[in-house]
């Protein structure tokens, strides 16, 4: 009997499907965000990016 390593296979994923589409209506934006939510995901990566710089 054959043994296969490393073999692997790629089946992509059914699209989602979206209980909007059947009736014939259009998924909205989120709306969108704050200064403050700006500021804390530029906050948050700006400290990220100091924690892991590579000295």
């Amino acid at each position: 009997m054959a043994v296969i390593i490393n073999d692997f296979e790629v089946v992509p994923a059914e699209p989602a499907r979206q209980p909007n589409a059947a009736a014939g209506q259009t998924s909205s934006n989120p709306p969108p965000q704050s200064q403050q939510e700006v500021e804390r995901v530029v906050e948050h990566k700006i400290s990220r990016s100091e924690r892991v710089w590579a000295h």
